[in-house]
């Protein structure tokens, strides 16, 4: 399948542009499926978006969410930044990282609905969504593997690079099919899933994970090759539906761009991954090491669907993917920094690129579409 643009090759440093803008302005969201556990909360999740204030603006509420998901996050990780067995975290900490996570899942369902009520639905609040979501996925990762208390080891390098993979699958999916497709196991159930395991832990304790199988296998090991393998064979299947099932001109995605070379960033960041795993500096700051590699998957994420949304071209290189290569540069020269410093100074390179990245994304379509992403008209209610 051919792309129509050279363009796709190119590093974007601006947002997007007018043709993309356009895009967005004419963009209609479609979607398929509804996930089990969906179906069955939609009852709560109406009955809580009917307390909010109607001035409250759906991306405020998808914003907060994030915030304290994030936070409840990091404060399980500040115990144990290891994940290992060797750091003991209070109960209560497990049972907050549970409920933050049920708060973010609950306000991440309703910011659409409060959207409908108010009126206020835009292009600007299903990127917005998706671009938390992007955000949430390698801190929900990172929690669970504190959790399971899996250390520094290759089962935490693995859950949380495909869970990073399966997000961007999903949106690179959508971007070939023009469909944002749910099953009925999806999302909500892995979250709940999630909620249930920070719950347990805060209740008995992460011992009860390392309780023996078979093979040498503890519970965790095992609930981690099932986590993963379900993991592996969603983005296998979403990577042949992408080959395969292309709605676009001649095949290609619905920018009429490629659609075999997004997978480049896909792989770029499943490298960088694999690189801070491999390095020595992994065994000492493991989940600092993912996190790094996490939000440079966010923000390739987030460049997919904002390339699905606008119908234009995906950018396949960016800044955040080569932020490993300080590791590699710092061990052929012999330069003797310390590898904990560099990965604290590529994760703190990473977040704010992604951030600003992100400011200039919203500032850009508010302006587009006159709009502000905090607050609504309340007085056309």
């Amino acid at each position: 399948c051919s792309c129509s643009s050279s363009s796709s090759l190119r590093m974007s440093s601006s947002p997007l542009d007018e043709a993309a803008l356009q895009g967005l302005r004419e963009h209609k969201y479609s979607a398929s499926g509804s996930s089990v556990l969906e179906t069955l909360l939609q009852p709560f999740w109406n009955w809580v978006v009917s307390l909010v204030p109607l001035w409250v603006a759906p991306n405020l509420i998808t914003f907060v969410g994030l915030c304290v998901n994030c936070i409840t996050t990091v404060l399980l990780v500040a115990y144990n930044p290891s994940a290992d067995v060797h750091h003991e975290v209070p109960g209560w900490v497990y049972l907050l990282c549970g409920l933050g996570l049920w708060f973010y899942q609950t306000l991440d369902a309703i910011d659409g609905k409060q959207a409908r009520r108010t009126g206020s639905s835009s292009p600007l609040g299903e990127l917005f969504d998706h671009g938390c979501d992007s955000v949430s996925c390698i801190f929900l990762t990172l929690s669970i593997c504190v959790s399971l208390q899996l250390g520094p080891s290759a089962w935490t390098f693995w859950a949380c690079s495909t869970g990073t993979l399966v997000f961007y699958m999903a949106h690179y999916r959508t971007y070939c099919t023009g469909v944002m497709s749910f099953g009925q196991v999806d999302v909500t159930e892995g979250q709940v899933f999630m909620i249930i395991t920070h719950i347990v832990t805060s209740i008995v304790g992460p011992g009860v994970w390392a309780t023996p199988v078979a093979l040498g296998l503890e519970v965790k090991h095992v609930i981690a090759t099932f986590v993963i393998g379900v993991a592996v064979i969603v983005v296998l299947r979403n990577l042949f539906i992408c080959f395969t099932q292309a709605v676009g001109p001649n095949g290609n995605t619905i920018a009429n761009t490629s659609n075999i070379t997004p997978v480049i960033p896909m792989l770029l960041c499943l490298f960088g991954f694999y690189f801070l795993f491999a390095h020595q500096v992994y065994q000492q700051a493991p989940l600092l090491c993912l996190a790094t590699a996490g939000i440079a998957g966010s923000k390739v994420s987030t460049r997919v669907v904002v390339a699905h949304m606008s119908k234009s071209p995906l950018a396949l290189m960016d800044v955040s993917l080569l932020t490993p290569a300080l590791l590699l540069v710092n061990d052929a020269l012999h330069m003797n920094i310390g590898g904990l410093y560099l990965v604290l100074a590529m994760l703190l390179f990473n977040a704010v690129d992604l951030a600003w990245y992100c400011y200039g994304l919203v500032q850009e379509i508010c302006a587009a579409l006159n709009i502000k992403c905090f607050t609504i008209p309340y007085k056309q209610h």
